[in-house]
């Protein structure tokens, strides 16, 4: 066996460009070897082909490796064990895609070349890597030890450390770094740090007996409830006792619904995404639910298919009632072992899941005793829900205890008031209306860090003149998770402007009158220092929106598109054919954006796709008429209006659909990303920024219409337009005999 000689390190980068990273870091030869022949560095050696699973998020992941297990009578071919083959991943990845039938080059090539770079450890790199040489001629000395990696340090000292240390700025700096802000938890219980942190920054000792006469640490108080909730986003039903999901449980009338449906011996499937409040709310009904008798299955991650199959059928059997609580995903794993097993309840279970939204026709009703609850049609930033939600979080049993001098304690005054919490449900409600799903442990998660920052009061007090924790930068800014990324993207004051208040909060002149605290209005932005003045305008913005009683209008000053969308989708599309007309125009000119003003037909493009590459030229042989085109609705089914109130619906999205050709009608499905795209290319704009998906979702639709259309005639008119170059020719053909003319 040949002796292992390390001799290189390889690395990739994370972009296509060259980074300071890698051509500034080095580690000279001659800091441990007076004789050494070269450094250690790196060095470019290529570029990647551009495969690889960055593209890919971590839900389609776990997805196409089910899918790949599936295909393959369950057997996990690959084990992400040592020696198996490089990058599990991507192996994964390439049998779930196959077993989709889907090409994975295709996909698995995501066009963002990496750099590559080694570091050569010997000074003969070539030879040993050709086999020139079987003895490498290590630039550190092998046998160094401890004495060469303390050398690397005091060069490392020496070069980056010592230069800065004599700078005033950085020992200021770690003098204000405090051990309780790098913590995991964020809440600091130390009262010696806290008081040594305000001493050192104020100089005034009675200052921090005022403070440790308070108290400070509240990591077992009340409060440390509400912080939790944003710190910890896992499973609230897992580690909440019942009295605690009491605290926090939102009553949208959903209790009754199943408490009556066990009372009918029905099979109810409570399903949804994770977070969505399944094992919540069964949890809270448990012991009520198999006083009346139910089987309940709180998580069915928690047993295996086979014990949740057997139990539903024993229920079915003996006609008694049955709960149970599992994700959409594994419910369609369920249906798989079901069907081998001839158990038909668990396909009307997936059937109602598939069913639940409809356009047109509406779907067959309940089969059997089988009722559905898919809480991801469930809108959980409705006012009514934010409303209630906000409510039981500043409840007295929470803050109550909250000391005067803490910023959370000005944070739930000011959540208390009904303009700004009309302001707060406002805002979410214009969130949700994006189409995004949120679930309610995100809500509660982002309620409470508004109220407590997600830390606690030790590092709150720490910052009492700061603007850090008022809860109008809290709502924008510092929270981490889908929900408040959704709300940065959909609307933030502080980028949006108003033409009268703008000033009047820069010269500190509005009317205090007009704040719901007259004695605590924002003072004049241009009164402060100007390295703060951009910080301080944007808190008075926010601020300026939740508490003033001009605030709304910001919400009124969004872009027109939004608001047309929301008309469109809320004010009625049920046959209206002037939404017809506009979308044919709009997808006419997404292919062609010179097109003329005709909205009377769709012109059919049809490309060749070798890759997930834009196509470089289309043809287009047929044209659709608008008139045989609807716009419409969504529908819920019978079983979900049963349960979901008309003011929680989630409507994110309406359809234009075809005439019917033989039982099929082709949709496209218009949600706001996809409006405001086709807005902007019926007037030209935009194209460089159209996303991959938009494109898949317009080329997908008009290649189904294109499908059902009659074979063309003896003579066809044929446009060919190049994207590149926008030029654009029409070719006569005559079939029979073959001509054509250009």
């Amino acid at each position: 066996m040949r002796t292992p000689a390390l001799s290189m390190l390889t690395t990739s980068s994370l972009y296509a460009f060259g980074s300071a990273q890698y051509n500034r870091i080095r580690i000279p030869g001659d800091a441990a070897a007076e004789d050494a022949a070269s450094d250690i560095r790196y060095r470019r050696v290529g570029s990647t082909e551009s495969y690889g699973t960055v593209q890919f998020s971590s839900d389609t992941t776990e997805t196409l490796t089910a899918a790949a297990r599936l295909a393959n009578s369950k057997r996990r071919l690959v084990n992400n064990l040592f020696g198996e083959g490089m990058s599990p991943k991507l192996r994964s990845l390439r049998l779930g895609l196959e077993a989709l039938g889907l090409a994975p080059d295709e996909y698995l090539r995501h066009h963002s070349p990496r750099l590559l770079y080694a570091v050569p450890l010997v000074s003969n790199a070539d030879d040993v890597m050709l086999g020139l040489s079987r003895e490498p001629r290590y630039i550190l000395p092998v046998s160094g030890g401890s004495a060469t990696t303390a050398t690397i340090v005091q060069y490392w000292f020496d070069r980056w450390v010592k230069a800065r240390l004599e700078r005033p700025d950085t020992i200021e700096r770690v003098r204000a770094l405090h051990r309780d802000v790098q913590l995991v938890s964020r809440v600091a219980s130390d009262l010696r740090v806290l008081n040594d942190s305000i001493a050192a920054g104020s100089g005034d000792p009675n200052a921090v007996a005022a403070i440790d006469s308070r108290r400070v640490s509240n990591s077992d108080e009340p409060i440390s409830f509400v912080e939790r909730l944003y710190r910890n986003r896992n499973s609230f039903a897992d580690r909440l006792s019942d009295e605690e999901l009491d605290w926090i449980h939102v009553d949208l009338g959903l209790d009754q619904f199943v408490l009556e449906a066990v009372d009918e011996d029905c099979q109810l499937i409570i399903t949804g995404n994770p977070g969505d409040g399944k094992t919540f709310i069964i949890q809270r009904l448990r012991a009520e639910l198999e006083r009346r008798g139910a089987t309940v299955f709180t998580d069915a991650n928690a047993c295996t298919n086979e014990e949740i199959l057997a139990a539903w059928r024993t229920c079915e059997e003996k006609r008694v009632p049955f709960v149970l609580a599992i994700n959409e995903w594994p419910l369609f794993e369920l249906q798989r072992l079901a069907r081998q097993e001839g158990f038909a309840p668990v396909d009307e279970a997936v059937r109602q899941v598939q069913e639940a939204i409809f356009y047109g026709q509406a779907p067959d009703s309940e089969q059997g005793r089988v009722v559905v609850v898919d809480l991801s049609l469930r809108n959980v930033l409705a006012r009514p829900v934010t409303t209630k939600a906000l409510r039981r979080l500043v409840a007295d049993r929470f803050v109550g205890q909250l000391d005067d001098l803490d910023p959370a304690k000005t944070n739930v005054d000011r959540l208390r008031h009904e303009r700004v919490q009309e302001r707060l449900a406002a805002l979410l409600e214009h969130v949700g209306r994006r189409g995004h799903h949120t679930t309610m442990r995100q809500l509660m998660g982002y309620i409470a860090y508004i109220v407590t920052g997600g830390t606690g009061s030790a590092q709150r007090l720490r910052e009492l003149t700061g603007t850090r924790f008022v809860y109008a930068t809290l709502a924008f800014q510092g929270g981490d998770g889908p929900l408040f990324d959704l709300v940065r993207t959909a609307f933030d004051p502080a980028r949006t402007t108003h033409p009268r208040y703008d000033e009047e909060l820069w010269r500190g002149t509005t009317r205090p009158g007009d704040w719901i605290d007259p004695s605590d209005v924002p003072g004049a932005v241009a009164a402060c220092p100007e390295v703060n003045r951009k910080r301080f305008f944007e808190v008075a913005k926010r601020r300026f929106f939740f508490e003033h009683a001009a605030g709304r209008e910001l919400l009124g000053a969004l872009p027109r598109d939004e608001a047309e969308f929301d008309e469109v989708l809320h004010g009625g599309t049920q046959g209206d054919a002037q939404i017809v007309r506009t979308m044919v125009l709009a997808i006419n000119r997404f292919f062609e954006p010179d097109a003329p003003d005709d909205d009377s037909e769709l012109t059919l493009w049809q490309s060749h796709r070798y890759d997930v590459r834009a196509p470089a030229a289309f043809v287009a042989l047929h044209r659709a008429s608008a008139n045989a085109m609807t716009v419409e609705g969504p529908s819920l089914a019978s079983w979900v209006d049963r349960w979901l109130r008309p003011e929680l619906r989630r409507v994110t999205q309406f359809a234009l659909r075809t005439a019917d050709h033989g039982g099929r009608r082709p949709a496209l499905l218009v949600d706001r990303e996809l409006y405001l795209t086709l807005k902007d290319a019926a007037v030209g704009l935009g194209q460089s920024t159209w996303s991959r998906s938009i494109a898949r979702k317009v080329t997908r639709f008009v290649d189904e219409v294109h499908r059902l259309r009659p074979p063309p005639g003896a003579m066809v008119d044929l446009h060919i337009r190049n994207v590149d170059n926008n030029q654009m020719v029409r070719v006569r053909i005559q079939r029979d005999p073959a001509r054509c003319q250009l």
